[in-house]
């Protein structure tokens, strides 16, 4: 279990995050939305351990996360950058045993053991045919499904993601998101991803947090969160939350 409790913390002077206290739960997708410039990005960094707090703290299972190593911490989190991060003239096989670092170190060898949660990794993620292919070579979606893998490869019940869809056409968005709620369901991981399309919220999320100038305004099911003078408010801009035929989620669309 991770719990913000009273969390600010920021940059130079400023504080980009005011007094968040929330909690991750366990199987649970919780996806993270707000207006850019709202701190999304900071919350993961301070979420990882990554970004302290300047008061309030973060806790793991109830201890404080900077209390546990650096090793420690990536085997309990993962986060997953943008995929444009990845260094493009590495091979898939070896972006994904970069998971078992904090494992081996950077300079181990790798067991059995490890050589089959890579393998296995690769597997789940649908990346196992392009083992032996250079990152730089790969598409968008194919990249993303790597940081997957490398993520799985560590073995954390948590996963940390930025803006996962970002860039990839619509196929590729439902395939990342699919894999997720996957795991969560199926696995009980525990995903926080801050996502910019509120449709795909609709579809995939457990749980919503809304951060609006650093500040959380909104926490709960995407029913709660997700309402038309919410979403107004938060975004200064009149929104339409419509019901779909068949669907158990909405669709929401900029105007009235």
């Amino acid at each position: 279990m991770l719990e913000f409790k009273n969390v600010s913390t920021g940059y130079s002077s400023d504080l980009v995050l005011q007094e968040i206290s929330a909690c991750l739960q366990t199987g649970v997708v919780t996806a993270l939305i707000g207006p850019n410039g709202a701190g999304k990005s900071s919350l993961i960094r301070v979420a990882s351990g990554i970004l302290a707090p300047r008061s309030g703290r973060v806790t793991l299972d109830g201890t404080d996360l900077h209390q546990y190593s650096v090793e420690t911490r990536a085997k309990r989190i993962s986060v997953i950058p943008q995929a444009r991060s990845l260094p493009g003239a590495f091979s898939v096989r070896e972006v994904v045993s970069m998971g078992r670092t904090a494992y081996t170190g950077w300079l181990g060898a790798f067991s059995k053991t490890d050589e089959e949660i890579i393998r296995q990794a690769m597997e789940r993620s649908d990346v196992s045919r392009l083992a032996d292919r250079r990152v730089g070579e790969l598409s968008g979606g194919e990249a993303q499904r790597v940081l997957v893998a490398r993520a799985l490869a560590q073995q954390a019940g948590i996963m940390l993601l930025d803006e996962p869809t970002t860039h990839l056409d619509f196929h590729y968005q439902v395939e990342i998101l699919d894999l997720l709620q996957s795991l969560a369901v199926n696995e009980g991981l525990t995903v926080l991803a801050a996502i910019h399309d509120l449709n795909l919220v609709t579809r995939y999320a457990d749980e919503v947090w809304l951060l609006v100038a650093g500040r959380l305004e909104q926490q709960g099911n995407p029913k709660h969160v997700l309402t038309e003078p919410v979403l107004a408010h938060a975004y200064q801009l009149e929104m339409s939350v419509l019901p779909l035929p068949g669907r158990d989620f909405p669709a929401i669309l900029p105007g009235k």
